[in-house]
């Protein structure tokens, strides 16, 4: 059969949990902040469950180890699952901003 393996912030408890939260009056600005929390967080993988690059010719794997420790930042968790270096400036201090994050890079 088929299995999953989501790590999806991995070191989170309860995705639920936003660290840094608010609710404003505007309701397209807090669906805007929490979909950015929630693609941070989706962005957050075990670096056990990478992305080969470059991709193979055929089928679809995601088990190569793309970094260090527990978690690692990469580009598009649904899709790309690598380590984008021109993403990590904006992608490290979103995912401080919205999880806590210290750890991922």
């Amino acid at each position: 059969g088929d299995t999953l393996t989501f790590t999806a912030a991995p070191k989170m408890d309860d995705l639920r949990e936003y660290k840094n939260h608010f609710y404003s009056s505007d309701d397209l600005l807090n669906r805007i902040w929490y979909a950015a929390a929630y693609t941070a967080q989706m962005c957050i993988v075990s670096p056990k469950y990478g992305r080969q690059w470059p991709p193979p010719k055929e089928g679809w794997t995601n088990n190569v180890l793309i970094g260090m420790g527990d978690s690692s930042i990469v580009d598009g968790a649904k899709r790309d699952r690598t380590i984008c270096p021109a993403d990590m400036g904006l992608s490290i201090a979103t995912a401080f901003g919205n999880v806590g994050d210290i750890n991922s890079g």
